[in-house]
């Protein structure tokens, strides 16, 4: 486990901590509590210290990669840095040419900031200042975690930076007591790096050195990161200058038009199924339904489909039921299975147990007549029943019933249904929550979702990210990958936010609380940003449960009042619910339904689990 800014390292056993379900999980969080402390924020320094460089003790130190130099801050706490920039003038150049970067050091170093973060994807970033602006030479040296470790970056400001500065900033850091363990150091300034004495300078630095990973950025190495960064160059100079500037940028994505308001709301105010686009055609499947029901099944799939690229979900699953009735009157008891099927893999997704309940006892039905009637696809609807049946085991019994969907799911044929990724995810979701040392055995099985989603189009990109979230859990491969593309931003902001609150959950139960703090606020801007404001509102309230159980003790009820701001804006979900799980729950125990209650409990768990809503698992378990 790598090393968090200089803290003690906090073990303590995992085999303990995923025992039975509920009160193993309560004494667990309370063990945490009496085990971690949370170690904060450093001695702040001021600008008006000595005109020296003190990147880093002089040689003579004694080497360590343990404690922290007190002079490190969060970049928060420095007025500067946690500040917006001013928007520039247009920095407007030839094709092909570069970025003037001589914008004031105060807004270099914004800048250096910036892409660091969105480049490099550092977090927990830390800053230190030496010398005094107007001096022959000061700067900020920045320093901050990675997908693949420490990395440190000095940006100086020199009026004359030489190959000589160089070397002596290099050496003082490969001989001295590095700052976090870092291995890679960055050496940036705003002024030109070409001339050919600063290449065989660094290329003797690293033959000297070849433990350290050595980069030298000036104004052409800057500017070449710079052209993919769109949204950093818009922010320091002008919109107009990043689309004619990042040519490494992606292609904007054409903008979507903005509804018919008129065809809005005759939808909403008559209903979807009573449109002119609708109903004749929907007019047309009833009068088919006796004479010709298969032709009648074709349009009711037709409507269905339409009404759910409208997002009326509800209406739609009406007229798949309609689709239903009509295959099975047309004797096509293979389509009218899967459609059954897909029908109840929907009901496990949104909670609606009473209709899951139904589908599998019409799958029930349907094996028995194509048996009885010898079909040739007896087999077929037989796996749609045993698949389905197996999944209402992991959600509706009280305790869980997993071993008998992993050994359907196992057993598999030739020509699997397309949800079965989804079965395989409700699968491992649920052990990691209730038997996390199983998930390993799981590998297999998710392993193939994985392929198999990958292959299909953005409709299945949730659940392929929450498959590999899960794989996230038992492989540190995976891990690193996610936190890479999560930092780098080459994962949709909706996606990268989901990665960054169960890494903060992970790195909870590694007691490293400040880094899970800092996982969770990533994951919060990203929210706000894609609009799913209940879930920023839940990932603060994680926020104030760590601040509540490990510090520092200020303002607790300050995340409570952000989190009230957010759920008061127009919000969407990570997860959709037919009915909140937290709130079924809550209603269940207080009307005296034991079974209901803990039905709805598990939910609740796993869903807190799944989107890394710590606060919401501390309420789960408290409830429970």
């Amino acid at each position: 486990m790598m090393r968090g800014w200089g803290r003690q390292e906090r073990s303590w056993s995992r085999r303990t901590r995923w025992q039975h379900p509920l009160r193993a999980f309560t004494s667990q969080y309370r063990a945490l509590r009496r085990q971690t402390r949370r170690f904060v924020g450093a001695t702040p320094q001021t600008r008006d210290v000595p005109d020296t460089d003190p990147i880093l003790p002089p040689a003579s130190s004694p080497a360590s990669t343990d404690e922290p130099d007190a002079a490190w801050q969060d970049y928060l706490q420095d007025p500067v840095l946690k500040t917006s920039p001013e928007t520039g003038s247009p920095g407007n150049v030839p094709p092909g040419e570069d970025l003037n970067l001589h914008i004031g050091w105060d807004r270099f170093e914004k800048l250096m900031l910036a892409v660091c973060r969105n480049g490099l994807g550092l977090h927990r970033v830390r800053f230190r200042r030496y010398g005094v602006q107007g001096q022959p030479q000061h700067g900020i040296d920045l320093a901050g975690r990675g997908p693949d470790g420490n990395t440190v970056v000095q940006c100086k400001d020199y009026q004359h930076f030489t190959p000589a500065v160089l070397r002596a900033a290099v050496e003082k850091f490969a001989t001295g007591r590095r700052p976090f363990g870092a291995r890679h150091l960055i050496v940036a300034t705003s002024g030109s790096t070409e001339p050919t004495q600063f290449t065989d300078e660094l290329d003797a630095l690293e033959n000297e050195h070849p433990d350290l990973d050595l980069e030298l950025w000036g104004s052409e190495q800057i500017n070449q990161r710079l052209r993919s960064l769109g949204n950093v160059v818009a922010q320091f100079w002008t919109r107009e200058t990043a689309e004619s500037f990042c040519t490494d940028a992606p292609l904007a994505g054409v903008p979507v038009p903005l509804p018919d308001r008129l065809e809005q709301a005759e939808k909403i105010l008559i209903g979807p199924l009573n449109t002119s686009a609708v109903a004749p055609l929907l007019r047309k499947a009833e009068e088919q339904r006796a004479a010709a029901p298969e032709v009648s099944a074709r349009l009711y799939a037709d409507l269905a489909g339409q009404l759910e690229a409208a997002d009326f979900i509800g209406h739609a699953t009406v007229l798949r039921h309609k689709q239903l009735d009509a295959l099975k009157a047309a004797h096509l008891l293979d389509e009218a299975a899967d459609v059954a099927a897909q029908l109840a893999v929907n009901a496990i997704h949104v909670g609606e147990g009473n209709e899951l309940q139904a589908l599998v006892g019409q799958l029930e039905r349907m094996t028995t007549e194509a048996k009885k009637a010898g079909s040739e696809a007896a087999p077929s609807v037989r796996r749609h029943a045993d698949l389905v049946r197996a999944a209402r085991g992991v959600v509706a019994h009280p305790l869980g019933q997993r071993d008998e969907l992993r050994a359907v799911l196992e057993n598999a044929t030739e020509s699997e249904p397309e949800y079965r990724p989804a079965l395989v995810l409700l699968l491992a979701e649920d052990t990691l929550v209730w038997a996390p040392e199983s998930l390993l055995a799981l590998d297999t099985l998710i392993r193939g979702a994985i392929a198999q989603l990958r292959t299909r189009g953005s409709e299945a990109q949730d659940t392929l990210m929450r498959l590999r979230l899960v794989r996230a859990e038992y492989d540190p491969d995976e891990r690193t990958e996610l936190q890479r593309l999560a930092r780098r931003h080459q994962v949709p902001g909706r996606l990268a936010a989901w990665v960054n609150a169960r890494e903060a959950r992970r790195c909870l139960w590694e007691s490293i609380a400040d880094e899970a703090v800092d996982h969770w606020r990533d994951a919060v801007q990203n929210a706000i940003h894609e609009g799913l404001a209940e879930d920023a509102a839940d990932w603060l309230y994680a926020i104030r449960a760590v601040n509540t159980f490990f510090g520092p003790w200020g303002d607790l009820d300050d995340e409570h009042r952000l989190a009230q701001a957010l759920r008061g804006t127009g919000t969407d979900r990570l997860l959709v619910r037919a009915r909140k799980p937290r709130e079924h729950a809550l209603s269940a125990k207080e009307n005296a339904q034991p079974i209901e209650a803990v039905l709805a409990g598990r939910r609740w768990l796993v869903d807190a689990t799944v989107t890394g809503d710590w606060g919401g698992e501390l309420e789960a378990l408290g409830v429970s």
